[in-house]
Formats: structure tokens, sequence, C-alpha cells
């Protein structure tokens, strides 16, 4: 990363941003200073030994073949509405892969990118409440896989593991500018039909894991808050606010 093409292509109202060549995780990076607090923030780095995704899953994170970002923010919003931080993040990450490399990006709920129903990037968005159970902080980690790793992806990713382009393309500074800029325009505007349109699974039958157990389900749509309606083969139906989906030719 070109750190001084990057801050002249940023207005002064970004908040500011720290590079790093290698850290465990921009997320924990960006934690540990909200710890002392520190302001908000966003971080960068060439590279992640301890990527984190949900479900304490790590994250692929290998030097100059990716976008790996946190940002820190305070914001002054309910508790209830973080997940508007990481629906608005997919949101901002489609409109800038499909900018940079005019291929369709979708979303799986309810952080993953893919392009060509492949997974291109995932975010995770972590938090912290203070005493008096208002929300302290929270941090958005976004993981964008831009370009094909040296040797292929490895054998457990290889199926569900994509890039965003084929070969190596220098617009990095660019498209991380375009990036932040959009990210933080995006909060400040409703993006739940533009979460829903990219959505890949509203009618389609899913696998739910959740609290350990495997239920099969169809989708029949996002209420406004992003959870999921499903029904399931009984015909209970029910709104999920968080689990881990799978479909059928993905992943």
């Amino acid at each position: 990363m070109n750190c001084e093409k990057l801050a002249s292509l940023l207005p002064d109202i970004v908040p500011l941003i720290r590079n790093y060549k290698t850290v465990p995780s921009t997320n924990i990076v960006a934690k540990d200073y909200a710890g002392r607090g520190e302001k908000e923030g966003i971080f960068i780095a060439e590279t992640q030994t301890a990527g984190k995704g949900r479900m304490g899953r790590s994250f692929f994170s290998p030097a100059g073949c990716g976008l790996y970002i946190s940002f820190l923010f305070r914001p002054d919003i309910p508790a209830e509405n973080v997940y508007l931080l990481t629906t608005t993040a997919a949101v901002a990450v489609c409109e800038t892969v499909e900018r940079f490399s005019g291929k369709e990006a979708s979303i799986k709920w309810v952080n993953d990118v893919l392009v060509a129903d492949k997974k291109v990037c995932g975010i995770l968005t972590e938090g912290a409440f203070n005493e008096n159970g208002a929300l302290s902080y929270a941090v958005v980690g976004i993981g964008i896989n831009l370009f094909p790793p040296e040797g292929g992806f490895p054998a457990d990713l290889e199926s569900k593991a994509g890039a965003v382009f084929t070969t190596k393309k220098d617009c990095l500074e660019e498209l991380t500018a375009d990036l932040i800029l959009r990210f933080l325009r995006l909060l400040k505007e409703d993006c739940y039909d533009r979460y829903v349109m990219r959505s890949i699974i509203r009618g389609r039958t899913i696998s739910l894991l959740r609290d350990g157990q495997e239920r099969q389900a169809v989708v029949l749509g996002l209420d406004d808050k992003c959870r999921l309606l499903v029904r399931y083969q009984n015909g209970e139906q029910e709104l999920i606010e968080c689990g881990e989906v799978s479909v059928d030719g993905l992943y």
C-alpha cells in the first residue's frame, strides 16, 4: 500500500488511518486502540497472521493478495442497530467491487460478498458495551480477496473462495479510497433495499446451523432489520438474527 497515494485520494474528514506491514488481525489492533480510549480510526495491513472470521473461524490473509481493513467507530446508535454496520459494509464492498472489476457482486447472509458464486470478502463486526449497557465502540473488519494467491487457495478453501481479479491490477489505493469513502457515506443512508436486492438466498432452501443444530429451511425474505424469515420443513416460521447459513451450489 502506497500510504502517501492513499492519503492524497482522501479528504481530511476521514478518520486517522494507520498502516501496518503485518498484524495478527486488524480487528485486534482496532480493539486494542479502542480499549485505550482512542477515537475513531481506520487500520490497514498488508497481511494478517491470525485473520478473524465469524463463528471463530480464521480468514486467509496472504500478503499482496487482498485488502485487510478495520474501521473503529464510536457510533451514537442503539446497540440493537449494530447490524447496520455489517449490512452497510456489505453493500459498500459490492458497489466498490463492481466499480473496479465490472463483475456483479452479491451477498450471502449475513456478511459474505460473492463474485461468480465464490466468496471474495468476509466482514466481521465486533463491539463492546459500557457499564450502562450502551455501545462503547464497534469495529468493522473487512477482508477482500483481490488477487489469487500464488499456488492457489488452501485445499479447504479452494471450492469456496475466489478473488475479485484474475490477475494483478494496479488499483489498490484507488479501490481502498473508494471503499472507505463509500462506506462512510452509506452509513448516513438507508441501505436496506440495496442489501435485499443483492441477497442470493431469498426463496432458496438453506441449511441453518445454530446452537450446534442444523435444520433445513426455505428463506421467505428479510425483515427491516435484515433478519431472515424462514419456514422449516414442518411448516413453522421463524425470524433468524444469527446463525451459519449454507446454500446448495455455494457453501
